[in-house]
């Protein structure tokens, strides 16, 4: 029997990253995945990630904007430190890949994976990439994204949706949404593709099967 497969997952600060990055992790977990988080204290990820069951490891890093200038010149410092942080836990845990979910957390940590020679994945669940994406889509072995075009040609986008947590599509199963939320059958959906191993969002809702990158046998060419 091989050994578990281990993914380490970065998201933190707000739900809008730690809410979708669930989502992926509860699908790992149920193909036999060990999933750790790396995260930071402040963030939304403090609770929720444990609340759901899994391993954080912290690293200290944090935004800027709105803060002194004090703080602002003491980034640099701040951010090597947090790079030296996220290398140590990669180091030890060995991930097979380290998936990019968004907020500043996700910065040192693709920095990390991507000097330890750690194949890094991204995914952008805005129609604008945030910063931290942004730049690290430059560094990432494969990018995603949401909504179409959201980065430049050349990163090799692929569009795969927003991925949904299995709880809030069991709850769309047993009641029908409200009318504000219905649609003919003869109008478009808003969206036109599903989430990132999750649901088809132009059909009712069924099950699709996770992205390739995230099967087993793919993850198993990776050192």
């Amino acid at each position: 029997m091989g050994s578990r497969i281990t993914i380490g997952i970065m998201a933190g600060g707000t739900g809008g990253h730690v809410f979708p990055a669930l989502a992926v992790a509860e699908v790992l977990r149920q193909h036999g995945v060990e999933v750790f988080w790396i995260g930071t204290r402040s963030g939304m990820e403090a609770r929720l990630v444990a609340e759901h069951g899994f391993e954080l490891e912290w690293i200290d890093i944090a935004g800027v904007r709105g803060k002194s200038w004090a703080t602002r010149l003491r980034l640099p410092f701040t951010l090597a430190g947090a790079v030296w942080q996220a290398q140590t836990i990669l180091r030890r845990r060995q991930p097979a890949l380290v998936l990019g979910m968004g907020g500043f957390v996700a910065g040192p940590g693709g920095l990390a994976a991507r000097m330890l020679g750690i194949p890094l994945v991204i995914h952008e669940q805005n129609g604008i990439p945030g910063l931290t994406n942004r730049w690290l889509a430059r560094l990432a072995t494969q990018v995603f994204e949401a909504f179409p075009n959201s980065f430049p040609p050349a990163r090799g986008a692929i569009t795969v949706g927003n991925p949904v947590r299995q709880a809030i599509l069991d709850l769309s199963l047993k009641s029908p949404p409200p009318p504000l939320f219905q649609r003919g059958e003869e109008e478009k959906p808003p969206f036109s593709k599903g989430g990132l191993g999750g649901f088809d969002a132009t059909s009712p809702i069924s099950p699709i099967p996770p992205c390739p990158l995230f099967q087993r046998g793919e993850m198993k060419s990776h050192p």
